[in-house]
């Protein structure tokens, strides 16, 4: 299950940008 974590990593990360 690597693909849901790179999908939720990616989505976090457009939303939340640092």
């Amino acid at each position: 299950m690597g693909d849901i974590k790179l999908v939720v990593t990616c989505l976090y990360s457009l939303g939340s940008p640092t």
